[in-house]
């Protein structure tokens, strides 16, 4: 990639990078920023957009705030602190959101034993109690997204044990999965996530039509009118109407939109893949708080992130993949567990860990 890059900015004098980091790989985005730099100290200037808040500081001198298509004012980095942009970007003070640790119960509800599945991931062991948050975190290709592919009957699952409180589990279709309480949130929800051209409350409904259904077929409206309703509430959607398409909500709101058709399933366990990947500041504490209230219910969550930061706040573990396999745990209410030790670990490198 940064071979192509560099062909075609050789003679540019202004470069623009749009979101240019969302798909890659930590060491990708260090190669990255390595090249930039570079040509930056060669008289190139960079325009950097980005909502990778962490990234503005590491990579830009200044910055400039937009907010409903306005500019809100130019500011030198080195004058800001994380939470000063997020008032400026968000037009509120935000608060950090951290999950208060509390005493999970010791009721395994998904346990792998031993899955492999060629080239993609081998010897899985690790288990999800009812109602505990355990991320997974690792470079783009270690095997985390196709664990969960592979979970909700969109590849298949290869050879080794998977258990669904206690009992063997297997799923050939997104259907088989539903029905035996696994849900996935994915990381596109665009593509896989919502149907744009349809109102919120089809989306919501969308997976649990025939609980809504009387006994001829038809759709009771009333009930379905009721649920909807029930769950915009609950999960704070913001829409001038539940009729209203879903693409013309904000990113935040699609997305608990998402949230909100995956809950009504009653799951188990929840596979969330970035789900706060493309929200702002603002809703992904709101999405958060989701999670965390789902937990306090009794659904477990596995959560795939490369946002370190957020898993430490929202997860009670994080196990980190590399290369396939699982090489670390890490406990968030262990005081040592810091972004840089798991970085390490993401890395590859578990001799000081």
């Amino acid at each position: 990639m940064l071979e192509i890059a560099k062909a075609l900015f050789a003679n540019s004098y202004v470069i623009v990078l749009d979101e240019a980091t969302a798909p890659l790989p930590k060491n990708e985005v260090n190669m990255l920023f390595s090249f930039v730099r570079r040509l930056s100290e060669q008289g190139v200037a960079f325009i950097y957009i980005s909502h990778y808040i962490e990234e503005v500081f590491e990579l830009c001198a200044n910055v400039t705030v937009m907010r409903d298509g306005k500019v809100i004012g130019d500011y030198c980095v080195s004058d800001l602190d994380q939470p000063e942009l997020i008032r400026l970007i968000s037009g509120v003070k935000v608060e950090r959101f951290h999950r208060e640790h509390r005493t999970i119960i010791d009721e395994k509800v998904l346990e792998f034993g031993g899955l492999t599945k060629p080239g993609v991931y081998q010897d899985i062991n690790f288990f999800v109690r009812r109602g505990e948050i355990v991320g997974l975190t690792g470079l783009e290709g270690c095997g985390k997204a196709e664990l969960a592919h592979s979970l909700f009957g969109l590849e298949t699952i290869g050879d080794g044990q998977v258990l669904l409180e206690g009992k063997p589990y297997f799923a050939q279709t997104p259907e088989d999965a539903l029905k035996q309480g696994v849900a996935y949130l994915p990381r596109d929800r665009h593509k896989l996530g919502i149907i744009g051209a349809r109102p919120v409350s089809e989306n919501i409904t969308i997976s649990i039509l025939q609980r809504l259904v009387n006994k001829i077929g038809l759709l009771r409206m009333g009930k379905e009118k009721k649920h909807v309703q029930e769950y915009i509430q609950k999960l704070g959607v913001k829409t001038p109407s539940p009729k209203q398409l879903v693409q013309f909500l904000s990113g935040g709101n699609q997305q608990k939109v998402v949230f909100a058709k995956l809950a009504s399933t009653e799951p188990k366990i929840l596979l969330l893949d970035e789900p706060t990947q493309g929200v702002d500041v603002q809703a992904k504490v709101e999405i958060m708080k989701i999670v965390d209230q789902l937990s306090r219910q009794g659904v477990s969550a596995v959560l795939i992130s490369e946002e370190i930061r957020e898993m430490i706040d929202i997860c009670d573990r994080i196990l980190v993949m590399y290369r396939g396999s699982v090489i670390a745990e890490f406990k968030t209410e262990d005081p040592n567990t810091t972004p840089e030790r798991i970085l390490l670990a993401v890395e590859g490198d578990v001799r000081t860990l």
